[in-house]
């Protein structure tokens, strides 16, 4: 039997990076776990799952720290990394990526086409709560934002809370009493699509380029609102509310693909 090592954020109070890791959703892939960004696992494995979450980036970040120490402890056979994210610098990485681990597969969840990847899904369109949920909309606006990029009060807004869900019921429970979410944030924006609501991302000066690639190339792409301004301007939101749109079939669709990815992969496993 393979020794299977899974690779991601795991040392986070962030839910999205949490949920994210397919061992969560496919039992062949065991429960060994090493965070990306803090390696300190020191076995040898057979194979390991790098995902998901935004771990393809710049020199300085979390998968990059993997790469160089953790990839030589390991010494996998097999790496394949799924549902990661990326940025503008990414195809570089790409490149050493597959040279070092033997052309693994790469499935990005950024919309995009590079040479090295195809579009992967974040794996916790599996999640068992989605897909189970009755749509209310009985309020209109919720703002979500990140502690570290906050989108600012709107007075149009009928909540305003920040990105720090316990659990994935609590997010549903909350989120889906809205029709429309405004956030900063990568996955309320990505579980907000799943779950039927029309999205609109905030997008400011304060904002990393990293930050804006991953909210600029998701697959069912919101509306962006580019400066949190407009969010106060309230001609300038009725606009972005109109332009908002469902996506009702976003769930099944990165399901089935993530289903397919499965199917490609688990031979390697």
């Amino acid at each position: 039997m393979k020794k299977i090592l899974n690779i991601y954020r795991c040392n986070t109070t962030n839910l999205g990076d949490l949920l994210s890791a397919p061992y969560l959703y496919f039992e062949k892939l065991g429960n060994k776990i090493a965070d990306i960004k803090h390696f300190r696992y020191q076995d040898k494995a057979d194979v390991v799952i790098v995902g998901g979450g935004g771990l393809i980036s710049s020199q300085n970040n979390k998968w990059i720290n993997w790469f160089l120490e953790g990839h030589g402890k390991v010494k996998p056979k097999q790496v394949i990394l799924w549902g990661v994210g990326g940025d503008q610098d990414s195809i570089e990485w790409f490149w050493r990526v597959y040279m070092t681990c033997s052309k693994p597969p790469v499935f990005q969840r950024d919309k995009v086409k590079y040479k090295y990847s195809q579009y992967g899904p974040c794996v916790s369109c599996m999640h068992k709560l989605f897909g189970k949920h009755k749509i209310k909309n009985s309020k209109k606006i919720l703002g979500i934002s990140a502690s570290k990029k906050p989108l600012g009060h709107s007075q149009y807004f009928d909540a305003h809370i920040n990105n720090e869900f316990k659990s994935l019921q609590e997010f549903i429970d909350i989120v889906n009493d809205y029709e429309f979410i405004v956030t900063s944030c990568y996955h309320p924006a990505l579980w907000s699509t799943w779950l039927g609501k029309k999205v609109i991302v905030s997008i400011d000066a304060k904002h990393t380029a990293k930050h804006i690639f991953k909210l600029y190339h998701m697959a069912h792409q919101p509306i962006v609102c580019r400066n949190n301004i407009q969010l106060n301007n309230k001609n300038k939101l009725d606009t972005l509310l109109q332009q908002a749109k469902t996506f009702p079939t976003a769930h099944e669709q990165d399901r089935t693909r993530t289903e397919y990815i499965w199917n490609q992969v688990h031979h390697m496993c």
